[in-house]
């Protein structure tokens, strides 16, 4: 996998992430008071993460192997993290 095609990939997820923030943000408008500040400040570091995200991607050239595999290694494991936080937050207004 070279590094164009593993940007294109990310960057799709990336935008994916920024769609469910949005409609994240939208069922926030319904949510009571007493709950809706923290839902929002959970909104609100998920989009900074998946903004980190966007950055460290944008930045990764093509490094030697080693470093490139461990670059993958890594911004795979927090794009998996970030996007199960996204769906467990959504999970709340499927009820």
């Amino acid at each position: 996998e070279n590094v164009a095609q593993f940007k294109f990939e990310a960057n799709q997820q990336i935008t994916a992430n920024e769609q469910l923030i949005a409609d994240l943000k939208l069922y926030s408008k319904n949510k009571k008071a007493e709950v809706k500040a923290d839902y929002d400040k959970s909104i609100n570091d998920l989009e900074i993460q998946n903004e980190i995200l966007k950055a460290r991607v944008e930045e990764q050239k093509e490094a030697n192997n080693e470093k490139w595999e461990s670059f993958k290694t890594e911004f795979k494991h927090d794009m998996d993290e970030l996007g199960q936080s996204l769906r467990d937050l959504g999970k709340d207004n499927v009820k």
